[in-house]
C-alpha cells in the first residue's frame, strides 16, 4: 500500500496490515486473555491490590458470562448481563469497569478504534428518585436502646452513622484510642 505524507512523517506503519487480517484478529481476541493482560497491565501501572480485587472480580464475572472470543460479544448480551444487577450502583459499577477495560482494548488494538464500543453504547442506568428515608430522634432512640439489649458493643457504632452521618465504612476504620474529645 502506498503511503501517506502523514503516515510517513509520523512513522504510521498501522496501514500495513490488511483489513481482512485486522478482522481476523479482531473476531478471535480471547476475551478471558485480553482481561488477564488488562489486569496485568493495571498491576504493573501501580494500582493498590485493594483496587484490583474488586477489579478482577467483575471482569472474571464478565468473562464467565460472554462467549469465548471478543467479536462475539453483542450489545443484547451486554445489556442482559448488567440488567441482571438489580441495585442501580452495583449495575453502574459493572458497566464503569467493563468501560474502562474495553477502552484499553481499542487502544490496544484489540477492538476496531473510532467506533463506540459495546459498552459505550449501553445505557446509563438511571436511578428512580425517591423521598428519602429519615430516622427521627425518636426511631433512633428505638434503635439505640434495641441495640443496647441484643448488641451493647455496636451501640457507638450506630450512634456515629445515626447522629454524627458517618457512613460504615469510616465508622469501621476509626481509631477509638486516637480520637480527643
Amino acid at each position: 500500500k502506498q503511503k501517506t505524507a502523514y503516515e510517513i512523517v509520523d512513522c504510521d506503519w498501522s496501514s500495513d496490515v490488511c483489513s481482512s487480517d485486522l478482522d481476523l484478529r479482531l473476531n478471535t481476541t480471547v476475551l478471558k486473555v485480553a482481561v488477564e493482560s488488562y489486569l496485568d497491565a493495571m498491576g504493573t501501572r501501580g494500582l493498590s491490590p485493594a483496587h484490583l480485587v474488586p477489579v478482577r472480580s467483575r471482569l472474571l464475572r464478565f468473562v464467565e458470562s460472554m462467549p469465548e472470543h471478543m467479536g462475539e460479544i453483542t450489545l443484547p448480551l451486554v445489556t442482559e448481563y448488567l440488567e441482571r444487577f438489580e441495585n442501580l450502583t452495583t449495575r453502574q459499577n459493572e458497566r464503569m469497569v467493563l468501560n474502562r477495560f474495553f477502552n484499553w482494548c481499542q487502544m490496544q488494538g484489540l477492538l476496531p478504534a473510532g467506533t463506540p464500543h459495546v459498552i459505550a453504547r449501553t445505557d446509563m442506568p438511571k436511578p428512580k428518585w425517591e423521598e428519602p428515608k429519615i430516622i427521627t430522634p425518636k426511631n433512633m432512640g428505638k434503635a439505640l436502646w434495641a441495640a443496647s439489649v441484643v448488641y451493647p458493643e455496636l451501640v457507638p457504632a450506630i450512634a456515629l452513622g445515626g447522629f454524627g452521618g458517618l457512613r460504615r465504612a469510616e465508622i469501621v476504620r476509626l481509631q477509638i484510642g486516637r480520637a480527643h474529645v
